[in-house]
């Protein structure tokens, strides 16, 4: 019986660093790109009208957590700047301030960290439970609550490049079965990109 709850225990070690490994070169591999421009398609389903909606288009991020998301559709925008959220889908226009707005800077913090491999972050504020998995060519890091809760997403789904260690696809799905995933491609990595890239009007 001891043998047997050494082993398990030293299994359970054997994982946990195995994780922590992951994570570290997942970070290590990202946090080194000050500008990043890659393509990106977007699958937005509603349960309730039972509809998807297809989107894609060019992600732009930059230093100093500046993302933008410029769709191929001009009625759709996307910019996350400092303090700022911006969003314009058709003719609704949402600005906020992240620090008063608990729903988008929960949305900002994932679309950002997860372009960096920032785990342990997305993990605090998801305030959910971390799980990662790989197959032969994608680690999964999948963020999962038990506790129902009225604003946030029941879970996050991560999936990353073992051979470069980009984020390739992100859902986040919400309680009501409501989801977005993005899938993610086309990295490039310039010396710069302008600030008229994350201009909010």
């Amino acid at each position: 019986m001891k043998k047997y709850l050494f082993s398990l225990l030293y299994l359970c070690c054997v994982i946990s660093v195995c994780s922590q490994n992951i994570e570290d070169n997942i970070r290590k591999a990202n946090a080194v790109h000050h500008y990043t421009k890659c393509k990106f398609t977007q699958e937005k389903h509603l349960v309730v009208i039972d509809k998807t909606e297809l989107l894609d288009g060019i992600l732009y991020l930059k230093e100093n957590d500046k993302l933008s998301m410029h769709y191929s559709s001009s009625t759709n925008f996307l910019s996350i700047n400092s303090d700022l959220f911006y969003m314009k889908t058709g003719k609704k226009i949402i600005k906020a301030r992240l620090n008063n707005n608990e729903m988008f800077r929960q949305l900002s913090s994932l679309l950002i960290n997860s372009m960096y491999g920032r785990l342990d972050e997305i993990q605090s504020i998801t305030n959910s439970d971390k799980t990662i998995t790989s197959d032969d060519k994608y680690y999964i890091v999948t963020f999962t609550k038990e506790k129902k809760q009225v604003k946030g997403y029941k879970t996050v789904v991560l999936k990353y490049s073992k051979s470069k260690k980009q984020l390739v696809e992100m859902k986040l799905e919400e309680y009501s079965g409501n989801y977005n995933l993005y899938k993610l491609s086309n990295y490039e990595y310039p010396s710069s990109l302008s600030d008229d890239l994350f201009r909010i009007e």
